[in-house]
């Protein structure tokens, strides 16, 4: 007989004496008994831990308000000299440094028009931006700004320009 074959019966051998067991297998019934019992699907197999009951999760059972927008669907501010946190809307950039963010636009270059009730002014140091026009009497919506003459009469806080 070949090495290869007396190794290969070997461990026919050695395998056929050794006892295996296979975790949730019944293996004491040797010839002839009743089959293992099933466990019925929902139920629990003896010595198993139960699983944790899922239920509908709290956030889930609650229906939601669909006509209320979420916090991140609310429109962003639009005009020029609106307030702001860090973003604006209708192609306007948000100057974080001014108390409150103020909406505006670049106006150097090119793009020269601002939208109206704005005028293209020179901020300081050859920045120019689109600031909201003051009203008649050189008033300001809006209690952080001031009326500033960058040129024109406008709006902006008092690191803008001059005093009207």
């Amino acid at each position: 007989m070949p090495l290869h074959r007396a190794a290969l019966v070997a461990a026919v051998l050695f395998a056929g004496a050794c006892n295996f067991t296979v975790a949730g297998v019944d293996s004491h019934d040797s010839g002839g008994g009743a089959p293992p019992a099933v466990t019925p699907p929902g139920m629990t197999p003896p010595g198993m831990t139960p699983p944790r009951d899922l239920g509908m999760p709290t956030d889930l059972a609650t229906p939601r308000d669909l006509y209320t927008p979420m916090p991140d669907l609310v429109s962003l501010p639009e005009d020029v000299g609106d307030a702001c946190a860090g973003s604006c809307g209708a192609g306007l950039t948000c100057m974080n440094w001014v108390t409150d963010g103020y909406c505006s636009q670049s106006c150097d270059g090119t793009n020269t028009t601002c939208p109206t009730g704005s005028t293209c002014v020179d901020i300081g140091g050859g920045s120019r931006y689109c600031l909201v026009n003051a009203n008649g009497g050189g008033k300001c919506a809006r209690p952080a700004l001031s009326c500033r003459d960058c040129g024109a009469s406008v709006c902006g806080p008092s690191s803008f320009c001059d005093g009207c």
